[in-house]
Parts: C-alpha cells; sequence; structure tokens
C-alpha cells in the first residue's frame, strides 16, 4: 500500500495583489504569491486558486501583507512548480513584507 501523499501546507504573508484571471476556455482562477520564511531565505511561492468562493474570497478580502495559512498540492508544469490551493485561510495578521525580512535578518545574526 502506497503511503506517500502530496501535501503542502504553508503559512506566510501576500505578497503581491491578488491576479484575476481566466483560462483560454474561459475558467476563472487566481494567482497569489505568498512570501515564506526559508532557512537562510524568504520563499515566494505562487499559489494557484481554482475555487469559485475562494476566488472571490480571496480578491475580495486580501492585501499586501495580510497572513495566509494555505493548504493544497503541489503541481508541475513546464512553466515550473506551483502549489495548488485546496483551503485558504485569513490569519487576520497583517505585517509588511519588509518587516517579515528585518525579523528573519535578525534571526540569522543571532
Amino acid at each position: 500500500m502506497n503511503k506517500s501523499k502530496n501535501i503542502v501546507e504553508l503559512i506566510g504573508q501576500l505578497s503581491k495583489e491578488v491576479k484575476g484571471l481566466k483560462t483560454k476556455e474561459g475558467k476563472d482562477f487566481a494567482i497569489i504569491t505568498v512570501t515564506v520564511p526559508n532557512d537562510k531565505r524568504t520563499e515566494l511561492i505562487d499559489v494557484f486558486i481554482w475555487n469559485q468562493e475562494t476566488i472571490d474570497f480571496a480578491t475580495k478580502y486580501l492585501e499586501v501583507g495580510n497572513t495566509v495559512s494555505i493548504k493544497g498540492s503541489l503541481s508541475k508544469t513546464d512553466k515550473g512548480l506551483f502549489v495548488r490551493c485546496h483551503q485558504l485561510e485569513d490569519l487576520g495578521i497583517k505585517e509588511s513584507a519588509e518587516s517579515e525580512e528585518q525579523k528573519q535578518e535578525t534571526t540569522e545574526t543571532t
């Protein structure tokens, strides 16, 4: 029995405005970019949202700097690796990306 699972969980700050788009076939989707600190650097991760209710929530309520929790899975295309969002939650914390980078620099120097 295969016990492997494709599960991703991220907590980070929204680093760009939510981008609402459409496929060639007319299906709505959105892309958010989340800043997630790593041991040595900060990662910018693109997250694709396909669920209409989640797209509506993201475009209406999320702003740059909001801390979000994302549960999803990894997907790979010829353009690279990205996260496909299954669940999105605004954690109600607003922080600038600069503030997060300053925290990380402080952590690295101590």
